[in-house]
């Protein structure tokens, strides 16, 4: 039985790339495949979470609400972060063990893919914003755990990150504001207290649904940042026992070290085939 997790936002048809990758329509959704039995089997599981960068113990349900993350340089310089933007991603090597890529949700974003990901009124009016801000290069990674929807029980969780470059500074300024005020405004979505990073960050919660069939609740985090003339947005989901803002800072953390040059910043390399494969996007409009 194939099990979807909710959407953060909608999503539109994209065109093709023009950057030899086809460009993928519908790419919001957080494909996810998992049998009933293994969901209900699992259900009850609470693991344990340890990350490379970090080495914390994932929260517990108690301490969940309170962000605990501090890493990362708050501030700095207002550099010229140089493409392609596939360096400035979450690769399998930045995370503990027990995750995979998601290849249908990874791919190049063109001027247009960025246009019609969801956040403004219409294409045209993205593609003109596009333009307006300068906008060079964009990419868009996503990592699945272990057993897809039976490892969010087991308290691991789904990231995915864009990274978008603009020509300088101003043009990126611009489109990190517009793209947090997308999620202040965005019905559902909860303002999120954590420590900022870089030169701008915003962080948000939004909760819809259950994971699968259990009764536990599926949450999304977002932390959305800018570096120079880098804008990047990371989402997570998993169930709301197991879950906080920190797992989309600390990500974020790793990504804003790669663009300050202090973490390596290579281009992403397939890894092993997922042994629980994902299901196509599902049109939503």
């Amino acid at each position: 039985m194939t099990q979807q997790a909710p959407e953060f936002r909608p999503r539109r048809r994209r065109s093709a790339s023009g950057s030899g990758l086809a460009a993928r329509s519908q790419r919001w959704r957080l494909p996810i495949i998992a049998g009933s039995a293994a969901i209900l089997m699992f259900g009850a599981a609470v693991g344990i979470f340890l990350w490379v960068s970090g080495g914390d113990d994932i929260p517990s349900f108690d301490d969940a609400a309170a962000s605990q993350s501090t890493g990362g340089t708050l501030g700095g310089p207002e550099i010229k972060v140089e493409g392609p933007a596939t360096r400035y991603v979450a690769q399998i090597n930045d995370l503990a063990s027990g995750y995979d890529t998601l290849p249908q949700e990874t791919f190049l974003l063109s001027a247009t893919g960025f246009a019609t990901n969801g956040y403004f009124a219409n294409v045209a009016d993205g593609e003109r914003l596009a333009a307006e801000w300068g906008y060079q290069d964009g990419y868009q990674g996503a990592l699945q755990p272990d057993g897809a929807l039976a490892g969010v029980l087991q308290g691991r969780f789904f990231v995915r990150v864009e990274t978008y470059l603009f020509a300088d500074v101003a043009g990126a300024s611009k489109a990190y504001t517009f793209i947090a005020d997308f999620h202040l405004k965005r019905a559902g979505s909860v303002k999120e207290e954590t420590r900022g990073l870089a030169n701008a960050s915003s962080a948000w919660k939004f909760t819809q649904g259950t994971v699968g069939t259990s009764e536990i609740v599926g949450v999304y985090h977002r932390f959305v940042f800018r570096r120079g003339n880098l804008v990047s947005i990371v989402q997570t989901y998993g169930g709301e026992p197991f879950m906080n803002i920190d797992r989309a800072r600390d990500v974020a953390v790793i990504i804003d070290q790669k663009a300050l040059g202090e973490r390596p910043a290579i281009t992403p390399t397939p890894n092993k085939a997922s042994t629980v494969p994902a299901a196509p996007p599902t049109p939503t409009r």
